[in-house]
């Protein structure tokens, strides 16, 4: 059974409607008045199979899923975002409900494209019992224009992507939870405040969170950790933050956060435009789809 697909029929009976919805009916309509843009560029999604393993048939089969964001300009790094849950949050549906929550932390920074291609191939290790191990280049599965955008008074930012490659989501993107038009509250976590001990329902923390420990913790500049300064006298420091200086945090090795999937704003005046031709975005990018992106589910 696709996980995607089973969580639109439990939805569709607890409240009584059909599985059939249209894309209109299962979001909902905000106002994004004088929303800033921080930052746009592109999105590409990987997987990479476990060692041994040629055909991915389960999420079992998959080693690390990844997202790279490749920013315009050059001004910031191009990230490599590791997926520790193997998928993006479940997009949300309606106004009810607590909202999916996944976590990801910058794997690797690349300041030109040819150094994050090599950290994608196929690599090769010895080992003393099984010789000889090979580590299947990453596969990918999907292109996406995006921006970050920072909403003014509360300093919220989202991240807006849409699909261009596929145009539209087959079974192997919607089991990753990759939508043609995608929508994300961010958070970044202060790595000086430990994770919690175990979930609680007044947090939002997604299951199984707990950070990275503290020999992997991102090394902020002290502006970049003036963030989590509360404002109130004798208080804690924040414990996630957001704002105009995200992006620059997303620069930074190791920077932890959460991903919050959020409602799609209809009344959007547009989502990100193609900054590329599909054309001049391949031969820039080199990321042709993985065959295996157009073939049957990974989790029939």
């Amino acid at each position: 059974m696709v996980r995607r697909r089973q969580h639109d029929e439990e939805a569709g009976s607890s409240s009584g409607g059909s599985r059939k919805r249209t894309r209109a009916s299962r979001v909902k309509a905000e106002e994004t008045p004088n929303q800033e843009v921080l930052e746009r560029g592109k999105l590409f999604f990987f997987y990479r199979p476990k060692v041994g393993v040629d055909e991915v048939a389960s999420e079992a089969d998959i080693q690390r899923t990844y997202i790279e964001m490749a920013p315009e300009g050059e001004h910031h790094m191009i990230r490599l975002l590791l997926m520790p849950r193997k998928h993006l949050p479940h997009p949300r549906s309606g106004t009810t409900g607590r909202s999916d929550v996944c976590w990801a932390f910058v794997d690797r920074l690349a300041s030109t494209q040819e150094q994050l291609n090599a950290m994608l191939q196929e690599q090769t290790y010895q080992t003393k019992t099984l010789g000889q191990r090979t580590v299947h280049a990453c596969r990918c599965v999907g292109e996406a224009d995006y921006t970050l955008e920072l909403t003014p008074g509360n300093g919220h930012v989202h991240l807006y992507y849409v699909l261009r490659e596929p145009t539209e989501p087959g079974e192997v993107q919607d089991d990753l939870n990759i939508e043609r038009e995608g929508a994300f509250v961010l958070q970044i976590k202060n790595p000086e405040r430990s994770a919690p001990e175990a979930t609680s329902r007044s947090e939002r923390y997604p299951e199984g969170f707990r950070g990275l420990d503290e020999h992997h913790h991102a090394q902020y500049s002290e502006k970049l950790r003036e963030e989590f300064h509360s404002k109130v006298k004798n208080h804690q420091d924040l414990k996630f933050v957001a704002g105009r200086e995200l992006p620059k945090m997303l620069d930074v090795l190791h920077t932890e956060l959460l991903l919050i999937a959020a409602n799609k704003p209809t009344s959007r005046q547009s989502w990100p435009s193609p900054p590329l031709s599909l054309k001049e975005s391949i031969k820039k990018y080199k990321r042709p789809l993985s065959k295996s992106s157009a073939g049957k589910s990974f989790f029939i």
